[in-house]
């Protein structure tokens, strides 16, 4: 499937979208920058601007992104945040470790994707489908995803509705990853939001509750046996004296998301590292406490603490 024809087959004619397109940093010490465009399926301008895109993919190290959800119209200064998205499109998981583990286990939960599109070698993005868009509660919906992919340890741990996808047609530009050609294979498969609930609801992280044995079996692996548990929190007791500190920067983030802490975390963290040219994990993870302050860290994520953290860390680079 090539890429105008994925866009046509995703998105319907009275959706906009956006197509980010990321330029990767020269050198250790630059910054990766992004760049955004909102366009409709009927915009008589798609196929040249992805012919654009065609060209800065192939002679740069640019890569090439999607939304996975639909926005509201912006006439100029075109921001991909949350505030913005209208309609979720789809349910979707990230897999680029233990694939050979997760993926069936994807399968077994939730059937074949509509979209399974290859990033790299044996690395996919699955994308569910919903017959129609889901407008409700958007917050319930990512504490549904959340709690399926906690479940599935160590699937990506991004759950804002703002997420971006790797456009089929496209070469991943990671030098890592060779110029790999991104593509998409499509089967007829749609699902409901309430298909969705049905199953992610038991693995729904509550809040200061820890997780039901029963609502959280584990995946007979190594790896799960050996990850982050409750007892992980012990890890971070060096930081329970910290108590949170005002700090201007994390407060406009806070400000500019909506009061969302994990996009706000996850925007601090790259602005230490980058504004602040700090590197040191230690010394990025004590900043965060001391922004959010221990108590209130703990009391979001507790158990699964050191997931958060260490998603936060790899996500920031």
């Amino acid at each position: 499937m090539r890429t105008e024809q994925f866009l046509r087959d995703y998105f319907t004619e009275d959706e906009h979208f956006i197509i980010a397109l990321k330029t990767l940093p020269a050198a250790k010490d630059k910054k990766a920058y992004t760049t955004h465009k909102l366009l409709n399926i009927k915009d008589p301008n798609l196929s040249k601007f992805l012919g654009h895109c065609y060209y800065k993919n192939r002679d740069e190290a640019v890569d090439i992104y999607f939304t996975l959800n639909s926005y509201q119209e912006q006439s100029t200064n075109i921001k991909r945040v949350e505030s913005l998205v209208n309609g979720v499109k789809s349910f979707y998981f990230d897999i680029d470790k233990e694939v050979e583990l997760l993926y069936p286990k994807i399968i077994e939960l939730f059937g074949e994707p509509t979209y399974k599109i290859t990033t790299s070698e044996n690395k996919y993005q699955l994308i569910y489908k919903f017959i129609e868009p889901y407008r409700g509660d958007f917050t319930y919906f990512k504490q549904l995803l959340k709690g399926v992919v906690y479940h599935l340890y160590p699937l990506d741990k991004l759950f804002d509705i703002a997420r971006i996808f790797r456009l089929t047609g496209f070469k991943n530009k990671k030098p890592s990853n060779k110029d790999f050609l991104v593509s998409v294979e499509k089967q007829e498969n749609y699902y409901t939001f309430e298909q969705f609930e049905h199953i992610a609801k038991p693995f729904m992280l509550t809040e200061n509750k820890p997780i039901k044995k029963s609502a959280q079996t584990p995946l007979k692996s190594k790896t799960i046996k050996n990850a982050p548990n409750s007892s992980n929190s012990n890890n971070f007791d060096k930081y329970k004296d910290i108590t949170k500190k005002v700090n201007k920067k994390y407060n406009e983030l806070l400000t500019k998301y909506k009061n969302d802490k994990s996009t706000a975390d996850l925007a601090f963290v790259k602005w230490l590292r980058y504004s602040k040219m700090i590197e040191n994990e230690e010394t990025l993870t004590l900043k965060l406490f001391e922004a959010r302050g221990y108590e209130n860290l703990m009391q979001k994520h507790d158990y699964h603490i050191a997931y958060y953290i260490q998603n936060i860390l790899e996500k920031s680079i």
